[in-house]
């Protein structure tokens, strides 16, 4: 679902459909999955079903830094969070 809402965002910028001035902030709580073992591409964690499907999901603001919640984490995040594009 994010990657197709960007692509779309990205498509009606270049389109000239929406202006450059218009801005979309996505300062939220976003979920984050730490792919600890290297296992989520094979998982297919970067689709929705993938994501839901896993059960260390974990909330998460956005702007901050993962190591408000996993401290000293060094590897591979995936970050969720569901937006329309205006």
């Amino acid at each position: 679902m994010i990657k197709h809402s960007i692509y779309l965002f990205l498509i009606m910028l270049s389109s000239g459909l929406i202006s450059a001035q218009e801005e979309l902030v996505l300062d939220a709580t976003w979920e984050i999955i730490f792919d600890n073992n290297n296992e989520g591409k094979q998982a297919d964690w970067v689709t929705d079903a993938g994501f839901v499907a896993n059960t260390g999901r974990r909330p998460i603001a956005v702007p901050s830094v993962w190591e408000t919640i996993e401290k000293d984490y060094e590897g591979v995040a995936i970050y969720r969070q569901e937006f329309r594009v205006p």
